[in-house]
């Protein structure tokens, strides 16, 4: 009786623990020759320690490996996309430096043109150049260097230049920049102040000459600049923090002219 109970401990304990049932394991073992029975005892106190090692069993753990699959899914279907969408901007931003380069290449080109005539123009002569750094590896990133020759002059920087010949310069620099997309409006603010009164009306005809194009706003203190114009606007105090706004447009003074001229040739009783 006592065996039989111990029996049946050992078999209840055995299915609880490894959830192996001696009766149908003994149905199915057979019985193997020269038994180490130490061996045996030892392989199993092993196997039990690496057994309790283990841990408690975790019943949640296949819905965890089931939501870690799934996660893992999505992340590699995001890193799929990101992929993707990084391979498709790496191409979009090639195409937009080749874009780049192109209409760069063909805008430096027109320019430096248009520099060329300007500043013989403007000097009456001489010799204007823009040219690329040849160091650069990319164009997009290369300086530009300005060669400025006026007539009977061979400086060798633009720095040994006078103020109005570097004005000069400078203007001749951005005319040529916006010969090449002219604008409805343009507004110079004071460039000429650094020049004299030849210079001034070769500037004042050079603008004259792209009014065509475009309508002009010159900032300016100099008078034989405002010669050229045919409007003139002013900001006056005419009281003491109260800042008011004169304008003057040449055509009607000339069109005045012409009325009181011809008024004054008719005699004192013409109506």
């Amino acid at each position: 009786q006592e065996h039989s109970v111990r029996c049946e401990s050992i078999a209840e304990r055995t299915l609880d623990e490894y959830d192996i049932a001696l009766e149908e394991a003994f149905a199915n073992w057979e019985r193997p020759e020269n038994i180490d029975w130490d061996a045996l005892k030892k392989q199993l106190q092993q196997t039990e320690r690496e057994f309790n090692n283990i841990g408690p069993v975790n019943l949640a753990a296949i819905d965890e490996l089931r939501e870690v699959e799934a996660r893992e899914q999505f992340l590699s279907q995001q890193l799929a996309d990101l992929s993707a969408a990084a391979e498709k901007i790496q191409q979009i931003i090639t195409d937009l430096d080749n874009t780049s380069r192109r209409l760069f290449t063909a805008t430096y080109k027109e320019v430096r043109k248009n520099f060329q005539e300007l500043f013989r123009m403007l000097f009456n002569g001489g010799k204007a150049d823009m040219v690329l750094e040849k160091d650069a590896e990319d164009i997009l990133e290369a300086g530009i260097e300005i060669i400025a020759q006026p007539p009977s002059k061979q400086p060798k920087s633009i720095s040994l230049l006078s103020g109005g010949e570097k004005a000069l310069t400078a203007i001749a620099l951005i005319f040529a920049v916006y010969q090449t997309k002219p604008s409805p409006f343009c507004i110079l603010d004071e460039v000429d102040a650094p020049l004299d009164e030849s210079n001034t009306d070769v500037f004042s005809a050079m603008v004259r000459k792209f009014v065509g194009e475009s309508q002009f706003i010159v900032i300016t203190h100099n008078k034989r600049t405002m010669q050229y114009s045919d409007a003139v606007y002013g900001i006056t105090h005419a009281e003491p923090g109260v800042s008011t706004k004169i304008s003057v447009k040449f055509d009607e003074i000339e069109e005045s002219k012409e009325l009181l001229e011809t008024a004054q040739g008719r005699g004192p009783f013409a109506s």
